[in-house]
């Protein structure tokens, strides 16, 4: 087990000492979150009501595609469609309540409490994203999720079978089965 521990640590040090670069080669919220210690409170205010507004407008664009898929009357675009769209509601409720939270947080002096609300804020933009990025997808799905498969048949199901098939018949075994559990 010793001989192992050098092995490792190496492991350990190679993996720890490269996750910066990687992490900081991601894009998108991990960026975002990489920016809390470094971002003014001005920009922090900046990304915020930036936010606020992408999740408005993402909201209007899902409202939008609820209205075509409900004028379309296709109740597997609308029913996802409405998922989305509620996910991102919320989403904008939290990322505007962790805004005012900021806000005081900042006039406040209170760092640690602004940065931990400007994560929320990021995450939920992340979020929001993803889910209108879902939403175009619940209009371009053609319907089939994972999992299901269509079939479809070559010959007529009402066409009379060549084979005719017998009833099955009562089998009289002489009485009830033994029983199978003690418990019984």
């Amino acid at each position: 087990m010793f001989t192992r521990r050098p092995a490792l640590l190496a492991l350990l040090a190679a993996t720890l000492c490269g996750a910066p670069q990687v992490l900081a080669q991601e894009s998108g919220v991990v960026g975002d979150l990489e920016r809390v210690g470094t971002t003014t409170p001005q920009e922090k205010m900046s990304y915020a009501a930036d936010t606020t507004e992408e999740m408005r407008q993402a909201i209007k664009d899902v409202s939008k595609m609820l209205e075509a898929a409900r004028r379309e009357g296709d109740l597997n675009k609308l029913q996802c469609l409405n998922n989305r769209l509620t996910s991102i509601r919320a989403l904008l409720q939290v990322s505007e309540s962790a805004e005012v939270s900021m806000k005081e947080a900042l006039s406040s002096g209170e760092t640690e409490r602004a940065d931990h609300e400007f994560r929320k804020i990021t995450v939920a933009r992340g979020k929001a994203q993803q889910l209108r990025a879902e939403a175009e997808q619940c209009i371009t799905d053609t319907g089939l999720k994972a999992g299901q498969t269509v079939v479809k048949a070559d010959e007529a199901l009402d066409k009379p079978s060549d084979e005719t098939l017998e009833e099955p018949t009562e089998i009289d075994y002489g009485g009830d089965p033994a029983q199978t559990s003690p418990f019984l």
